[in-house]
């Protein structure tokens, strides 16, 4: 296992840059702010230190250009040191002693192919080596400073002294990064207990290895304490033989030690977080991540939480607690027990086949997708380069996305997402467009059907019943029915028929309307022998309104009422005649 260049004390000495260059030969994209690829490298230095990643320690070939950008930040850090004076290089030696161990391993790693590079590279550890020679003269005097300081003495102001703790160190770089004076040097409960984030799914073989890497836990210090920090610091091995010897021989007793301003129990009922071990839909590493959650949102560190366990399990999961409950001291033991006791076998197998078969569902909106894809990665064991699980996700998504995305850069699953994200608002905003034209071409196929509607109600043409099967077709535009001249209605017989003569005198050859007709048809005339000498033109008009010749079926249609008629006229005259 390669020992790592940088400890965990010079994280926080680090900006973006020299962050960024640790991040990625360790694998991974950096995240975000600063604050976030701090706690994103602490990760990966215990992971380092455990050997579950390996740092890749192969050449490095830059350009001259990048080589020449890395000389400038040096220059611009090692003239920063000249300029300091005593007191602040006593509070800052620290950031730039890390700054330069980083930059000095990053440049040794260069390749001097390029002439170019190593005429940069040469220059980079010459300026380094004398950065470090000034560094090393102002600890040799501040080692003599501190080996005048009685040892008995406790009250000491090491102020006066020219003594200045380290970790108060204020540099203008760091301003804008409140990691180091909130979240680092006063830690939150949660970050004082190995979270389980920091160590994914160790290997159940393990056995107790993992429980060596305790987190330091951080207490609020006595000022005069940085007087011991700074002989251990500088190696003062009599200070510390002498404290030893002092000390009486402790019992190892493997109980679990209990702070008592933290007794107050838990209510974890209230979170709703139960673990069964017989319900499939639910997996251990599922019940775990959740109570990652809830340990962050309610400021529960591990170990509170490892006392009162027994609230979250159930069933078989809470039969197993009660039997092994005396075999585990804290709360990641219990949990590389857990995950030996439930986890399916083959987990890692089994996961790569259901990262695989993950398929982005009809509807399914991107952010959702993307999600459950990397909380399947981050279950993983091993580390998964980005171009692999941005291969895995464009693959299970939607033709659409697939299609867009193939000519599309990416380096990152953050950028994957954005792109994802800017294609499903697009075609969203598409299918918007279609539908609401959609609307109003059915909204104006209504109203067009409405108005053909009206149209034909107003042009309809009668039906073919007892009553208006004589209608005549020649005025449509009329309404049909008893206010109609031309429809048909049977003669009253109780008056008799004029024996008058009518002149023809209208356009139509038409008589004029008399008392004793209810029509002006001339069809329908009387066939007396009075009206039997006078000749109109409509009599050449078929009393149906055909045509004669149009057709077969027609012409026999007409000939049959033509005949029809005639007998009811008969019929007439000779009731007629009867009467007179």
């Amino acid at each position: 296992m390669a020992s790592s260049p940088i400890s965990r004390a010079d994280i926080k000495h680090l900006n973006k840059p020299e962050l960024d260059h640790e991040i990625k030969i360790r694998g991974q994209e950096p995240l975000g702010k600063n604050c976030n690829k701090r706690k994103q490298l602490l990760i990966l230095l215990q992971r380092e230190q455990r050997g579950s990643i390996t740092q890749a320690m192969d050449a490095i070939v830059v350009t001259p250009i990048e080589a020449r950008e890395v000389a400038e930040l040096v220059t611009i850090t090692v003239q920063k040191l000249k300029s300091e004076n005593e007191r602040d290089l006593c509070r800052r030696h620290s950031r730039y002693s890390a700054r330069l161990n980083h930059y000095a391993h990053r440049v040794t790693r260069w390749t001097e192919t390029d002439p170019e590079v190593k005429v940069y590279k040469d220059q980079i550890l010459e300026e380094i080596q004398g950065a470090f020679t000034i560094v090393d003269q102002h600890l040799d005097k501040l080692s003599a400073r501190i080996s005048l300081i009685p040892v008995d003495d406790v009250t000491t102001n090491l102020a006066t002294w020219g003594i200045v703790d380290s970790d108060e160190e204020t540099d203008v770089d760091s301003e804008n990064d409140e990691y180091l004076n909130e979240n680092h040097l006063n830690p939150s409960p949660n970050e004082q207990t190995n979270r389980r984030n920091e160590t994914p799914y160790l290997s159940v073989n393990t056995g107790n290895q993992a429980t060596g890497h305790a987190p330091l836990s951080t207490f609020p210090r006595d000022p005069t304490d940085a007087l011991t920090d700074f002989r251990r610091r500088l190696n003062f091995t009599r200070e510390q033989q002498q404290g030893q010897d002092e000390q009486p021989a402790q019992v190892v007793d493997n109980r679990p030690v209990y702070n008592s301003a933290s007794l107050a129990p838990l209510k974890l009922h209230k979170w709703n977080v139960k673990f069964t071990g017989d319900n499939k839909m639910q997996t251990v590493e599922e019940f775990l991540d959740v109570l990652d959650v809830k340990c962050d949102a309610y400021r529960v560190t591990k170990q509170e939480l490892f006392r009162s366990a027994s609230e979250l399990f159930e069933g078989t999961a809470l039969t197993w607690y009660m039997a092994n409950r005396f075999s585990f001291t804290s709360w990641r033991q219990l949990e590389i027990k857990l995950l030996s006791a439930f986890s399916p076998p083959l987990y890692g197998v089994s996961l790569w086949r259901e990262i695989l078969m993950r398929k982005q569902k009809e509807g399914e909106t991107v952010v959702k997708y993307v999600s459950s894809m990397k909380i399947l990665f981050n279950r993983l064991n091993t580390v998964v380069d980005s171009e692999a699980k941005i291969e895995v996700i464009i693959t299970n998504a939607l033709p659409i996305y697939q299609e867009k995305l193939n000519f599309v850069d990416l380096h990152n699953l953050e950028d994957l997402e954005a792109s994802m994200i800017r294609v499903e608002n697009m075609s969203a905003m598409f299918n918007s467009n279609r539908e609401t034209n959609n609307s109003e071409r059915k909204r104006d196929n209504n109203q067009n059907g409405q108005n053909q509607k009206q149209r034909n109600q107003f042009n309809q043409k009668p039906q073919w019943n007892s009553r208006q099967r004589y209608n005549n077709y020649q005025y449509p535009h009329q309404n049909y029915g008893q206010q109609n001249q031309n429809f048909y209605q049977p003669p009253d017989l109780t008056v008799p028929p004029p024996n008058i003569q009518q002149p023809l005198n209208n356009q139509y050859q038409y008589p004029q309307r008399s008392h004793y007709y209810q029509t002006n048809n001339q069809n329908y005339r009387p066939n007396n022998t009075a009206n039997q000498q006078v000749s109109f033109a409509s009599q050449q008009v078929s009393p149906t309104g055909f045509t004669p010749g149009n057709s077969k079926k027609k012409n026999k249609r007409a000939k049959k009422n033509q005949a029809k008629f005639q007998q009811l006229g008969n019929e007439r005259d000779q009731l007629w005649n009867v009467k007179a």
